[in-house]
């Protein structure tokens, strides 16, 4: 059966304000929501443009949206990876905004080779980010496993401009009578 979670914060404290973890509690008690590590593709794209902004880069710097291949090394072996756009175009220079707002994947390849991958991973620590996550500039579409809890938590340090609240899902314990 399909199965779905959701989590909403409030930016400015970090509350949960809803969680889903999955469609029938009864049926399974894996909650999806925190306990689920998926990989978060393009939604992690916006950590490489925030470190690149850090770095001193603007919206209007240009990125080459054209072909490239790296050669990595697997296993004692050298293998070629060529990522690619989803519509499978190229666009030439495009500004980092175009790339981000268009989620194009070759121009995000090319600035995490150009800013490191050290940068963008230590600012997700910053934000939260407990993951392990993959050292490689592959990491730029997504390819670490993480929560949704962690996602989510991550990108209220984006709506609260950079102010990070750790989610908090109990406000506090009252006792019986209590208010």
């Amino acid at each position: 059966a399909l199965e779905g979670a959701l989590i909403a914060l409030d930016a400015r404290t970090g509350e949960i304000k809803a969680m889903m973890g999955g469609s029938d509690y009864g049926r399974s008690q894996f909650n999806r929501a925190v306990q689920a590590r998926r990989q978060p593709g393009s939604a992690f794209k916006p950590f490489v443009y925030a470190a690149a902004f850090e770095q001193g880069l603007t919206p209007a710097t240009l990125l080459d949206d054209s072909p490239i291949h790296f050669e990595i090394g697997i296993g004692g072996r050298s293998e070629v990876w060529a990522p690619e756009n989803l519509d499978r175009q190229y666009r030439g220079p495009v500004t980092l905004r175009r790339a981000l707002e268009e989620s194009i994947n070759v121009p995000t390849v090319r600035l995490i080779a150009q800013i490191g991958v050290d940068p963008v991973i230590d600012l997700t620590r910053r934000l939260g980010v407990t993951s392990e996550l993959r050292r490689e500039y592959a990491i730029a579409l997504g390819v670490s496993d993480m929560s949704l809890l962690e996602l989510t938590s991550a990108y209220q340090g984006f709506a609260d401009r950079g102010i990070l609240a750790p989610p908090l899902a109990i406000r506090r314990v009252v006792g019986p009578g209590e208010v």
